[in-house]
Formats: C-alpha cells, sequence, structure tokens
C-alpha cells in the first residue's frame, strides 16, 4: 500500500497533551507493520485506534501480532475536528525523538 501509517504514544495531564512516541512510515508492508509499532515500548498494553476503513489491517494485527487494535470511523470533516481538537489543549509538547511529528505540526 502507498498509505501513510502512524501511531503514537501520548498522554493527557491537566489539559496538556504530551506525545512522547511515534512509529511511521509510508508504503509499509501488512506483514512489516509490527515492527514499526514495536518502537513504542509496551505498545501492546494499550489500545491502538486503526482505520475502520482497512479492517484486514486492523484484523491481522489483532489476530497475528497480538496488539489491541480498535477501529475509529473517519467522517466527513474529520481531519478539520481533529485539528480543532489538538487545538483544544493548553499546550501540546513533543518529545524530540519524535521528528516526524514536529515535521507534521
Amino acid at each position: 500500500s502507498s498509505d501513510a501509517f502512524a501511531v503514537v504514544s501520548c498522554f493527557i495531564i491537566d489539559n496538556e497533551l504530551f506525545i512522547e512516541y511515534e512509529a511511521c512510515g509510508v508504503g509499509i508492508s501488512i506483514f512489516d507493520l509490527k515492527n514499526y509499532i514495536a518502537k513504542i515500548p509496551e505498545a501492546k498494553k494499550w489500545i491502538i485506534y486503526g482505520d475502520s476503513a482497512r479492517p484486514e489491517t486492523i484484523n491481522h494485527l489483532r489476530a497475528v501480532d497480538g496488539y489491541n487494535v480498535k477501529p475509529c470511523e473517519k467522517g466527513k470533516g474529520s481531519v478539520e475536528d481533529v485539528i480543532d481538537h489538538l487545538r483544544s489543549y493548553k499546550k501540546i509538547t513533543i518529545h524530540p525523538r519524535c521528528r516526524e511529528l514536529i515535521n507534521e505540526f
């Protein structure tokens, strides 16, 4: 696939978003996704939300690779909604090791 792939590890404290790890790439084989996600410590411990338009990827990551992936719907205007949501935080802190995410921001 030529789709972009991204996973982040983040948490919220007092309306501040902290992003501590990233795993991302483009054109990654479904069989290699686990190697990217494994860059995030304890990724199997947490829920990962994935694009519901890709149920085969979600099923593979669950059944074959053992990740707790749940589908989420992307509706019309979802990109704008996410941007508005991010802007609602008092502060966003991105760890320096998350170079791709820093470039995106």
